[in-house]
């Protein structure tokens, strides 16, 4: 990103936050709310705002897709001995990163906006599933705030694997240029 974009700003913002109100939990009854997820929620909220309908109704069923992903995967976790082999978090970074992309290929904002949505939504639909099993877990919870760090990772990773592959592109187009 540009050192002088505007956007550089309110996402440092929201790093610094979500850093300073990451050990912080909202108790509401019997569910248990992390508040680094409200803040990352918040902020997803307000770049849907930038949207028109037909975006916002394209990118809620993205999110619904990646919600019962989530969830279902989720669920599998507690009853599927695999767990114990391979790292779940991994395993659903993966899974979730090849699912956004089949659906926003080359779209990096609606892919991360899909990707938070569409994991909280699926994250608090399983912890309420489980609360009424007797199971507590927070919605938000430092594992799903993990997963979400992963899928980002490897957006990023690859964005700038495009990056510096343009840049070496128009290097070689520029050499090529003095010879000819």
């Amino acid at each position: 990103m540009e050192k002088h974009a505007p956007r550089r700003f309110s996402l440092s913002i929201l790093s610094l936050g979500t850093i300073a109100v990451y050990p912080y939990v909202i108790d509401i009854s019997t569910l248990s709310i992390q508040v680094a997820a409200i803040v990352i929620f918040l902020f997803c909220m307000i770049e849907l705002t930038s949207y028109s309908l037909l975006e916002k109704l394209k990118l809620l069923i993205y999110s619904l897709t990646i919600c019962a992903g989530t969830g279902g995967f989720m669920l599998m976790k507690i009853f599927d001995p695999v767990w114990v082999i391979f790292d779940p978090k991994w395993m659903l970074s993966l899974f979730l990163f090849f699912l956004i992309q089949m659906m926003t290929p080359g779209d990096l904002k609606k892919s991360m906006l899909s990707l938070y949505l569409g994991l909280f939504f699926g994250h608090a639909a399983t912890a309420i599933l489980l609360n009424q099993w007797g199971m507590n877990m927070p919605i938000g919870s430092p594992e799903i705030l993990d997963v979400a760090a992963y899928v980002s990772t490897i957006f990023l990773a690859i964005e700038g694997m495009k990056v510096i592959s343009g840049y070496f592109e128009a290097k070689q187009n520029i050499g090529k240029g003095k010879q000819g």
